[in-house]
């Protein structure tokens, strides 16, 4: 990850229950997570 990771540069996208996406502020998938997840500062 080249940017700082704050909501600015980067966006969470929660693509099912237990499945969310991480994209950065170009469009590219940067991070695919599978189970819960809790943002810091959310």
């Amino acid at each position: 990850m080249g940017l700082p990771l704050t909501a600015e540069n980067y966006q969470v996208t929660q693509l099912d229950n237990d499945r969310w996406s991480v994209t950065d502020i170009a469009g590219t998938q940067v991070y695919l997570g599978i189970g819960p997840v809790e943002i810091a500062g959310a």
